[in-house]
């Protein structure tokens, strides 16, 4: 498993059914989509990105078939795989707006 994009998680395993619903739920927050990819790999999305977790934290993988009722949650065994998402903090001038004469402070 690894943070692939700001706002993708990608998961590696075995046997992942990809004929199921994919889910993925990390610091309680559930993916907007997860794009199972093949029986090794699915990619989940975060609209609003990935959320940021110090320390480490374990991400989870569900299988749904929502009409027939049924969740498979992916193992992970010894809870040994762990992804850390550090806060980023930035920033910018772009769009940038004063609303008075004389210009604006900007400081981060």
């Amino acid at each position: 498993m690894a943070l692939t994009s700001p706002t993708q998680i990608t998961f590696t395993g075995a046997d992942f059914d990809t004929t199921l619903t994919g889910r993925a739920i990390f610091k309680g927050l559930a993916s907007t989509s997860v794009q199972i990819n093949s029986a090794t790999e699915a990619v989940a999305e975060f609209a609003g990105g990935v959320p940021a977790s110090e320390p480490e934290s374990v991400p989870q993988l569900r299988f749904e078939k929502p009409a027939e009722k049924i969740v498979c949650v992916a193992e992970n065994p010894q809870g040994n795989v762990k992804l850390a998402v550090p806060k980023a903090v930035g920033g910018s001038t772009t769009n940038l707006v004063c609303s008075f004469a004389g210009g604006c402070a900007y400081e981060i």
